[in-house]
């Protein structure tokens, strides 16, 4: 079995992969997202894959797996030698937007979805404080050299340098919730995997985990469920910030919060969070 790892950026994708791992599987990388299609820096895959895509015109032959960029698509072919070189007994992390199709290809080629979604005011400072830590990041200067203010607006209404696009966060919003009622995907929310460690609630982080079990046909007792829950709470993990719930409470002013609002809070409902 395969599982890939799937979220909107900052929402949880190594409390998830640390669940995953402590239920006996590896970690794949690359990851799949946008970056895969981008010479950038950072992504010593790039240069192959270019190589080896064309992107299409006709979702017949190809798939998006662009957050950011809608018009990045990869061919079907192209995609399938990818996910083939992944072994069983191993998991892949994601950042993909939402298209039925990529869905269905994703099942057909033999893995698991499982999304994870977080409050989208947490995920957008989430974003902003990783930004900020490391200097290796492209919008690190930006987020380090501009007041709070600012930081969130620049998330707001999107960012670019050189080959790396911050979307929107109503796109990128917009684009990955369809994840969230996929009939492929097993949908979790960040709240209820983070457990008491993380503010959250130990019962809900358990079930959190049977769900998982369940969704990849894990027999297991319920005493390694708890034992499972009581160590996904990671400290160490390398883009851990504080990893708990409603720290966008300390960080909004009444002026931030209402920009926030005016442009995503429906979706903000949508996924849950109001």
């Amino acid at each position: 079995m395969r599982i890939i790892v799937n979220s909107l950026p900052k929402s949880g994708t190594h409390l998830l992969g640390r669940l995953t791992d402590l239920l006996g599987f590896s970690e794949y990388t690359p990851g799949l997202t946008g970056a895969l299609l981008r010479e950038i820096e950072r992504n010593p895959f790039s240069r192959w894959s270019k190589r080896r895509r064309k992107a299409p015109e006709l979702s017949d032959f190809g798939l998006p797996i662009d957050l950011d960029i809608p018009g990045n698509w990869v061919r079907k072919d192209w995609l399938h030698n990818f996910l083939n070189q992944i072994p069983n007994g191993y998991y892949i992390t994601a950042h993909l937007p939402y298209n039925v199709d990529l869905s269905n290809f994703l099942v057909a080629n033999g893995f698991r979805i499982i999304f994870i979604s977080r409050d989208p005011r947490d995920v957008l400072i989430s974003y902003i404080n990783f930004q900020k830590k490391r200097e290796d990041y492209p919008f690190h200067e930006y987020f380090n050299s501009v007041d709070k203010r600012q930081q969130i607006q620049g998330v707001i209404n999107g960012l670019v340098k050189g080959n790396t696009v911050l979307s929107p966060f109503s796109c990128r919003l917009e684009r990955a919730i369809g994840w969230l009622k996929d009939e492929n995907t097993l949908a979790l929310r960040f709240e209820d995997v983070i457990g008491d460690s993380g503010h959250g609630d130990d019962a809900k982080q358990d079930a959190a985990v049977r769900r998982v079990t369940d969704w990849c046909g894990i027999e297991t007792s319920e005493e390694k469920i708890k034992e499972i829950s009581s160590h996904i709470f990671d400290r160490q993990a390398e883009t851990f910030h504080k990893g708990t719930i409603g720290q966008w409470r300390h960080f909004f002013d009444d002026k931030s919060l209402d920009d926030l609002m005016d442009c995503c809070g429906d979706l903000i409902k949508e996924y849950g969070y109001m």
